[in-house]
């Protein structure tokens, strides 16, 4: 299958802030009113992967590493790790200070379970990535990851959807079953409160949380707006102050980008960045020729698709790999917008427009 990729960093992110100035004290305590769209079927951590689960979940649980806006790992409930000479073993000390939201310790047995069991189960990518990786527990406050072979990505393939979860409350049931997917229990900076299906869902502050005086926030609801316009009303009468990906139509993100009070960024999104794309298989006619290939490629007006459907809240993409991406090879050949050259490549085929 060859992939076709022309537009690339779709992820977006409207916010009103309640801070002070750039450079003052950041203000404590306070209410978040977000809108949340659609209503994720489930919250539970490595079970619902869409974006409005993963927006939920992400302030409940937390993973070993936490990645900077390079995507560089930085330490999180793992505190240091080294990797072997021969890079089939990397090994994590955790932190010693970290409780779950029902006062249980966090220790090794839980990454054990969740990278050796858990997510092996309910998460079909992470299962690719560890499925052939053994982790061992040292001792209370040390794992060990044993690869068969070098894996140099390993590293960074601790983010969204790895964060680790309770062993006591999930070990030896039906992960998809356990009564604790209704009413979650992390290590994050926020607790489950209540989920009011089709109007909003209820976190609190974790008032035991290992990174001392934080989060700043009391409380966060997530608020279930049907209606696209009225999400959009919402955020421009400042009922609610934060806005995210999908919530809000990319016409009224620039009308509302124009307000003083909003601010919009794509900063943050490096990890997701998706891309969208157009798929040809090959196998079938006309897909097949290669000329046929290159007559799309010259067809496609790229900035057109940036500017005007994605409202420049994009990148044009030069292949599969992302922009963000350690990966990224910028250095590749690319197609202009040329209909002229599209049209001459399907003439030689046979294929002359009207025929």
């Amino acid at each position: 299958m060859r992939r076709i990729l022309f537009t690339l960093i779709t992820a977006w992110v409207l916010a009103f802030s309640l801070a002070p100035a750039h450079g003052a004290e950041p203000t404590r305590g306070g209410t978040l009113q977000s809108l949340l769209w659609p209503e994720p079927p489930g919250i539970m951590s490595g079970q619902f992967l869409q974006s409005p689960a993963l927006l939920v979940s992400t302030k409940m649980f937390e993973s070993l590493l936490m990645y900077d806006f390079e995507l560089n790992p930085k330490p999180h409930l793992a505190e240091s790790w080294q990797v072997s000479h021969d890079g089939k073993t990397y090994t994590f000390k955790l932190r010693r200070d970290v409780k779950w939201h029902d006062g249980k310790p966090f220790t090794a047995d839980d990454v054990v379970f969740t990278f050796g069991e858990y997510l092996i189960e309910v998460h079909p990518r992470m299962k690719v990535v560890f499925q052939k990786v053994r982790v061992a527990k040292v001792d209370d406050f040390t794992v060990e990851f044993r690869l068969e072979e070098p894996f140099g990505p390993l590293i960074r393939s601790f983010g969204i959807g790895t964060e680790i979860v309770p062993a006591h409350l999930y070990k030896g049931t039906d992960f998809r079953k356990n009564p604790n997917n209704a009413k979650p229990v992390g290590t994050g900076p926020f607790k489950f409160k209540e989920w009011k299906r089709g109007e909003y869902l209820h976190l609190v502050k974790n008032g035991d949380y290992w990174r001392k005086g934080l989060p700043y926030l009391d409380e966060i609801y997530y608020r279930l707006v049907p209606d696209a316009a009225s999400r959009a009303i919402a955020i421009e009468s400042q009922q609610l102050h934060l806005a995210t990906q999908n919530d809000l139509e990319l016409l009224d993100v620039n009308r509302l980008s124009k307000l003083p009070y909003v601010s919009v960024t794509t900063k943050g999104w490096e990890w997701g960045s998706p891309i969208v794309w157009i798929e040809m298989n090959h196998r079938r006619a006309p897909f097949g020729d290669k000329r046929f290939r290159q007559a799309v490629m010259y067809a496609l007006d790229r900035k057109f698709v940036r500017d005007t459907i994605f409202q420049t809240y994009a990148k044009v993409a030069t292949g599969p790999v992302h922009s963000s991406s350690p990966f990224y090879e910028p250095n590749v050949p690319t197609y202009d917008f040329n209909p002229a050259k599209a049209e001459a490549l399907l003439d030689e085929m046979g294929l002359k427009r009207g025929a």
